[in-house]
């Protein structure tokens, strides 16, 4: 069985994607949780850094902060005077 994630201070956990076992390393596992939570829980939508804890057999065994970064991206079109 996997290894699931919860945001700190929630009930529902979701599982991580991928084959991660509580031997992985958790910077990893929570990365890999926060890519996720980003991507498939409307993570865009929150403040960040967020605080996951990482389950194993519906136990918590690892708490970790990630911190999402920016890269703005800037585009230049012709302008028409």
């Amino acid at each position: 069985m996997g290894l699931k994630y919860r945001r700190q201070g929630y009930r529902f956990a979701h599982d991580v994607p991928g084959d991660w076992t509580k031997d992985d390393d958790i910077g990893d596992v929570a990365e890999a949780a926060a890519e996720d939570y980003w991507c498939n829980r409307d993570g865009w939508e929150t403040a960040w850094p967020v605080t996951f804890e990482i389950l194993a057999d519906g136990e918590v065994i690892a708490t970790r902060e990630v911190a999402a970064e920016m890269e703005p991206v800037f585009n230049a079109a012709a302008h028409n005077a």
